[in-house]
């Protein structure tokens, strides 16, 4: 992998509902603690490594980036945008920390 330009990820999160639910809240309460709210279109910019905390109590070079947009208009999918060096560790801790997620991730190459 190329680690000397971040890369995009886009996550696209369906499943159960409760699931969904709890990932909307988490999302939304790191948005509102440490990212940028109501930043559309640049975004929210919430420190990957926050993330990855809350959910695996980590810490690592896998773990830099940010979140840089979070989609919940729609109920039965969310949408995480993320930039870091790697996408494999979220795509793994979320249906770990959430049972009945499913995970669809997609890698892009950073401008």
């Amino acid at each position: 992998m190329d680690t000397a330009h971040p890369h995009g990820y886009t996550y696209t999160l369906t499943g159960d509902a409760d699931a969904l639910k709890a990932v909307q809240t988490l999302m939304n309460d790191l948005i509102q603690h440490y990212g940028i709210p109501d930043n559309e279109p640049l975004g929210c910019f919430v420190p990957h490594e926050y993330l990855m905390q809350v959910l695996i109590g980590a810490e690592g070079k896998a773990m830099f980036g940010n979140v840089r947009h979070f989609y919940d208009d729609d109920p039965e999918e969310l949408v995480i945008e993320t930039e870091s060096d790697d996408g494999l560790p979220l795509r793994d801790a979320l249906p770990a920390c959430f049972p009945g997620l499913n995970v669809q991730m997609e890698e892009h190459k950073m401008q």
